[in-house]
């Protein structure tokens, strides 16, 4: 009996010859996986693309409120770069792939009305974090809601120009 083209693909595959080998590094703290997505060919070897890392880290104590700003950080940071490969931890700059960043949301007043905070940052090339601008947002006839939660870290994200990876 002859083997069908599809069989003779499968049967290859099966060996390993043209598979593609996807591997995510882990970084030394716990096996955290940090994201360093690298895509290899198997016959030979040869690393295609490394994706930048942004690792966002939030205060355990957040309110609600910082929380909802928090998520919305990360949504926002998403689409501000999609190439990037986003973890909530706070990771170690030095130990990402080069157009990486480490990213912290530091809240700062919260009330019923009002919210204010702002962000810090660090790459792996520098020894010194970058604090960007405080951000408030207000509002004084309604409490604050998720959609003011999104404009608020849209723009904390625009006011700290942040070497965000891709931009």
């Amino acid at each position: 009996m002859r083997e069908t083209y599809g069989q003779i693909s499968r049967r290859r595959m099966a060996k390993g010859l043209g598979a593609c080998i996807c591997a995510v590094a882990l970084s030394g703290t716990g096996g955290m996986a940090e994201g360093r997505i690298m895509t290899s060919s198997a016959a030979t070897g040869s690393q295609q693309k490394i994706r930048p890392v942004i690792g966002l880290s939030c205060p355990a104590d957040l309110s609600d409120r910082g929380q909802a700003l928090c998520d919305a950080l990360h949504k926002a940071l998403q689409q501000a770069a999609p190439g990037a490969v986003l973890r909530r931890a706070d990771l170690q700059a030095s130990a990402l792939p080069p157009g990486s960043l480490t990213l912290r949301l530091l809240p700062g007043m919260e009330d019923r009305h009002a919210l204010s905070a702002r962000l810090q940052w660090q790459t792996p090339g520098e020894a010194d974090w970058t604090t960007g601008p405080e951000i408030r947002m207000e509002a004084q006839d309604a409490p604050l809601s998720t959609a003011m939660m999104s404009r608020l870290a849209a723009g904390l994200i625009r006011a700290s120009h942040l070497p965000l990876p891709g931009a």
